[in-house]
């Protein structure tokens, strides 16, 4: 199920939403598809970096776009283990 919601995107058009797939209760939550689906494609190691280096206040981290975000990265932690997640997080330091 696709449709307009009610954020615009840069360029003042309409934002293409999608499900986010996670059960919320009564109303079915959307997400702009484009974010979606980067969050569903990204590495572990892709998600931490974001995650590490984003702005306080960046919308990747806030409402239900923020939600989804936390639980597919955390569920991708679970499956790459322990050691993968050190590994990760020592490839991608702590400066910029």
């Amino acid at each position: 199920m696709r449709g307009a919601g009610g954020g615009v995107n840069s360029k003042g058009q309409p934002e293409i939403l999608e499900p986010c797939g996670q059960d919320f209760g009564e109303e079915e939550k959307m997400i702009p598809i484009k974010m979606k689906h980067w969050i569903d494609t990204a590495t572990y190691e892709e998600l931490l970096t974001k995650w590490r280096f984003a702005p306080s206040g960046n919308p990747w981290f806030q409402g239900e776009v923020g939600k989804y975000y936390g639980e597919v990265m955390s569920k991708k932690k679970k499956e790459v283990g322990d050691i993968a997640h050190t590994r990760a997080s020592k490839n991608i330091g702590w400066n910029r």
